[in-house]
């Protein structure tokens, strides 16, 4: 019989560190994209592109078009909650600046010289 090279507790410690390191690393590349201000952008249009914040249900007969919303909601709220669970004040600068930026572009629309 041979003699495992770790024992459980080893291999357990070494997984949870792993687990750990991959945890952080993807922390720290969301950080990385939320600090500069086309990284919030591209971060806000990926997620209020599958309207996390709407209702999935697309009318009577449209089953699956309920399914596709459903699933694009869920992909956007679990961006959302990874962001504000790590990096709260930067979900908070990104959603101020995305209000700014549909003030400006209504302004636009609208030919309001003053904005």
């Amino acid at each position: 019989m041979t003699t495992p090279l770790y024992t459980q507790d080893e291999t357990k410690k070494k997984i949870e560190g792993i687990q750990q390191r991959l945890v952080e690393r993807q922390r720290s590349d969301m950080r990385k994209v939320l600090n500069t201000s086309e990284g919030r952008r591209v971060v806000w249009r990926i997620m209020s592109s599958a309207t996390p914040f709407q209702t999935p249900y697309a009318g009577a007969g449209q089953d699956s078009m309920t399914f596709l919303n459903i699933g694009k909601k869920e992909f956007a709220l679990t961006l959302y909650g990874e962001i504000k669970a790590s990096h709260p004040e930067l979900l908070l600068a990104m959603e101020r600046e995305a209000a700014n930026d549909k003030l400006l572009h209504d302004a636009e629309l609208k030919g309001d010289p003053e904005k």
